[in-house]
């Protein structure tokens, strides 16, 4: 062995190792602490070598480890964004974008990833850690804190902004060409391997840090004193290592986001974390009103006193966790009985496949080799099984979005250029003045192997003094609604529920912001919709999504020809009497003012390459018709304006020129090349993935943060909550209404537990979630909740056939009996279908839209009598007997069940006999009581079903 290793018998195989590692750390925003123990800041925003091979000797694996760093709410510090390591012919990273995920070669995987014997990559914790065999160590936690363990073998061969590890602390503002720095800024600055768009190595303006005297209001327990308390939980610690410096770090950056509890929660997590690889226990520090944590579906919260080996995953059960350390890390565990499974806990049965050094998940599709030529899926019990694969015409092989796959190297584009003007796929222009809902685009899924992304984009019109309006525009995807209201801006609906932007919803696969005046929703696989809360929206798919659009953006198939013209030819769907309208008055010729779009020498010259101007310049003529009105004009200039940035345009100063100013709210400012997205009250706690190219529109001031549609100062700023903004002094339940919290201060929430009163049933009240008045509503969520008709709740249902409503007497009338069949999804119970009788017809529908009627299959819509009848509206099947039931089956397996009032004490079943009291529904049919909704639902069983799994 080497001088500074040793030899030592690892699973069987003699080797050497390194003797001790130097640590080289960044946290904060970001506090450098160098191999040495230098610690400086460096507020640099592009990309740097923190460390690598510097040296010639050919004993030593080449290497480079690289930091990006952006703002956050602040141009005046930074934060670690992304951490990358090269080596072996790799390229490994860790980003905030994608948390608890590495990137390899481009590509997202689940962790552990395994690279033979060389190269190790898992989870402990809270963070990620890439070991390679020769023992170097780099650790990320996806927000701000990395590291790098160094072998002591690499002494005085490294260099970067961890320095050269060679022991003397004095000579680490080394520069490339061997001189020394004179200040943190040269150093860094000489270290930048790589431009982000903005990027610069140092605060320019308005560069105001806080005073010793201003730091002082954060050395309380509330903020950053709980790390030098002697009395403390993490006082153990202090003779192993200094809080001090710690402690400074925390009152710097919390200070200057103006007390933000995320911000000292962040900095007492980096001296835990040390205190932890140290082996110092640490006592519990968390609270549920300070620095408190969710672990959502994964796990119990913050198992303090595990180590990484009973912190078991699906790998597990391959041997590739040899090496990993054995002390104690705060994190979140999976519960008894279950296994980590990329990010989700479950039982073994549910356990994915290991292939070539990666983990799948169970049922997961994916590309395996770098020419797609074989598509393989994880079958569970470790079984992968492969077919050939082939990319199609238009198609190319290549990775988009961390995956691999078949992408289409091209995409179309429907616009609806005003209230009255539209633009198909295929180019054909539109114009009429209904105030129906009109789908825009809907595609369907085309059996099990269909690959394309099924949804829905839906316009909204309604009549206004001015003519048609656009009300709202609504997308379906991915399992989610998501409602964007005209003249609003900073948030969405999403079924049915207010939230503030920005947003991730369905695990990542859409996403929805906020950039300058536009709100901006991304669906992986599927469609992308810029909205700017006016006339203006521009819908664009893959061209693999060629011939299967159907509405009123046409079939997307080349030829204009064959778009609807009339209005009339849709499927319109609307909630109050309506009118397709007619075409509108025909337009002068001339373009008059709309003609600035199109003037070569114009503000949108800097356009005309990506976005030709004459479609805009028709529309724009169009939606002049009639009136004197310059704010149709400036409309339709603000429509070209978000076509143009959406494309990569240069745009020029075009309000003052066109008299269009923005008015912006207080503590903000107009900016023609903006992104708004970035520095929001969410961007303290978490990354948002923001659109890459900048916007028009309101920009907070620099000390200010959207907090909503309105800047406020960090210190104002509100909660995140299990993924969700919420605003200071909001209070607010939980989606069941089991737990009633509050943001009581900047980044601290407090919850306590809730629930309904008799009579009421959790629900929505003008788009928040609340506990409400709903008489004959029951409602059925097998994995969650149980609502009765007159509000008796319970919790969940296990796999069978239930009898959820039925008129008691068989010789009434209006006699009907509801039958849910509960299965199984990814462990979860779900309602699969229903089976509906009644004297006008026998039906079954499943929650993937197939539907029976009397034994035969049947397309939707359906009318089986007068009375009775089949829907469906965005995934949501309903079975409506007039006057007195209607049934919704949702796309996740929610039943919901309304009747009339003419129905009470005349029903039976699950949701009890809707007779104004919820205390006697938790009956059987034998009308005895039973302890709790479980046991009713067992009562409840359908004699004449099996449930078939």
């Amino acid at each position: 062995c080497k001088v500074g290793e040793k030899c030592v018998v690892d699973n069987g195989v003699r080797r050497c190792v390194a003797k001790s590692h130097s640590t080289c750390v960044a946290t904060g925003d970001p506090h450098y602490t160098t191999f040495d123990g230098h610690r400086y800041d460096f507020m640099g925003t592009c990309i740097y070598q923190l460390a690598a091979l510097c040296s010639d000797d050919p004993t030593l694996v080449p290497f480079s480890v690289t930091v990006e760093n952006n703002n956050r709410g602040s141009h005046v510090v930074s934060y670690t964004k992304v951490v990358t390591l090269e080596v072996y012919n790799m390229t490994l990273s860790l980003s905030q974008e994608h948390p608890q995920k590495l990137k390899v070669n481009g590509i997202l995987v689940d962790l552990p990833f395994t690279h033979g014997p060389k190269l190790q990559a898992y989870l402990s914790g809270v963070h990620g850690f890439i070991r390679t065999d020769f023992g170097l160590t780099v650790t990320f936690d996806w927000y701000s804190y990395a590291r790098v363990l160094l072998p002591n073998t690499y002494a005085g061969a490294v260099c970067g902004l961890c320095g050269n590890a060679n022991g003397d602390p004095k000579d680490d503002y080394r520069l490339p060409d061997g001189q020394l720095a004179t200040d943190e800024v040269q150093f860094g600055g000489s270290w930048k391997v790589a431009e982000v768009p903005g990027c610069r190595h140092e605060c320019t303006e308005a560069c105001k840090v806080c005073t010793e005297v201003e730091k002082r209001s954060y050395r309380g327990d509330k903020h950053c004193g709980l790390l030098v308390k002697k009395q403390g939980p993490l006082a153990a610690c202090h003779r192993v290592i200094d809080p001090t410096p710690y402690f400074n770090d925390c009152l710097f950056d919390t200070c200057l986001y103006k007390g933000h509890q995320e911000t000292a929660c962040r900095s007492i997590s980096a001296y835990v974390t040390e205190c932890q690889r140290q082996g110092v226990r640490i006592g519990r520090w968390r609270t549920a009103a300070f620095c408190s944590t969710w672990c959502g579906e994964r796990g119990s919260p913050w198992g303090w006193d595990r180590t990484f080996k009973e912190r078991l995953g699906c790998d597990a059960l391959v041997d590739t966790c040899n090496e990993v350390p054995t002390t104690c890390a705060e994190g979140c565990y999976c519960d008894d009985g279950f296994l980590l499974s990329g990010d989700r806990c479950v039982p073994l049965a549910q356990c994915g496949c290991i292939h070539e050094g990666r983990y799948y998940k169970k049922g997961e599709e994916f590309i395996s080799c770098p020419r797609c030529s074989e598509r393989c899926v994880c079958q569970g019990d470790g079984v992968v099984e492969c077919r050939p694969e082939a990319c199609a015409a238009g198609e190319v092989c290549m990775v988009q979005d961390g995956v691999q796959g078949c992408f289409p190297d091209a995409c179309g584009r429907c616009q609806v250029l005003g209230a009255t003007t539209y633009q198909t796929f295929d180019g054909q222009m539109l114009a009429f003045t209904g105030d129906c809902t009109f789908p825009l685009a809907t595609v369907e899924a085309d059996g099990p192997e269909d690959l394309l992304v099924p949804f829905v984009v839906e316009l909204e019109k309604e009549s206004g003094k001015e003519g048609p309006l656009i009300r709202r525009v609504v997308v379906t995807v991915h399992g989610v609604t998501i409602s964007m209201d005209r003249g609003t801006h900073w948030e969405v609906k999403v079924d049915g529920e207010r939230h503030l932007l920005p947003l991730e919803l369905a695990g990542g696969a859409v996403t929805v912001t906020q950039e300058g005046t536009h709100r901006v929703l991304r669906a992986q696989g599927g469609p992308k919709l810029l909205y700017d809360g006016a006339t203006f929206v521009l819908l664009t798919l893959p061209s693999s999504f060629q011939h299967r659009p159907r509405g009123l953006c046409g079939n997307f198939n080349g030829d204009a020809g064959d778009d609807l013209n009339q209005p009339q030819e849709l499927e319109t769907t609307h909630a109050h009497p309506c009118t397709h309208g007619s075409l509108p008055t025909a337009c002068p010729l001339e373009n008059g003012r709309c003609g600035i779009l199109a003037d070569p020498s114009g503000p949108f010259a800097g356009c005309h390459g990506v976005v030709a101007p004459q479609d805009y310049v028709a529309g724009c003529l169009q939606e002049q018709c009639g009136t004197e009105d310059l704010r149709a004009l400036c409309r339709s200039l603000q429509g070209y304006a978000a076509a143009c940035q959406a494309a990569g345009g240069t745009l020029q100063e075009w309000r003052e020129v066109a008299q269009c100013p923005l008015q912006c709210p207080p503590h903000s400012h107009y900016e023609l090349c903006g992104q708004s997205c970035t520095r929001t009250c969410t961007s303290i706690s978490s990354g948002a993935r923001c659109a890459s190219r900048c916007f028009e529109g309101c920009q907070c001031d620099d000390g200010f943060l959207f907090d909503g549609a309105q800047c406020h100062p960090a210190g104002a700023c509100g909660c995140l909550h299990r993924g969700r903004y919420f605003q200071i002094a909001e209070s607010f339940l939980s989606s069941d209404c089991s737990q009633r919290c509050m943001c009581r201060a900047a980044g601290g929430i407090h919850c306590h537990p809730a629930t309904c009163p008799l009579g009421q049933a959790c629900g929505l009240q003008d788009g928040v979630r609340a506990c409400v008045e709903q008489p004959g509503r029951c409602t059925l969520v097998p994995s969650s909740r149980f609502v009765s008709f007159d509000g008796a709740t319970g919790t969940t249902v296990t796999t069978g056939v239930y009898v959820v409503a039925t008129v008691c007497d068989s010789n009434h009338p209006s006699w009907f009996r509801l039958l849910a069949d509960v299965g199984e999804d990814q462990d979860l119970p779900v309602v699969e279908a229903l089976h509906f009788y009644s004297s006008r017809g026998f039906i079954t529908i499943k929650r993937d839209k197939k539907v029976w009627v009397n034994g035969v299959p049947t397309a939707f819509p359906v009318e089986i009598s007068s009375t009775l009848a089949i829907n469906e509206t965005r995934g949501t099947i309903s079975v409506t007997q007039a006057p007195e039931l209607e049934v919704n089956l949702s796309p996740a397996g929610e039943v919901t069940a309304m009747v009339a009032k003419g129905l009470t004490k005349k029903l039976c079943g699950i949701c009890g006999n809707y007779d104004g009291d919820a205390t006697n529904d938790l009956q059987g049919p034998d009308g005895k009581r039973v302890v709790d909704a479980g046991a009713v639902a067992k009562a409840w069983r359908a004699p004449d079903f099996t449930h078939v799994s």
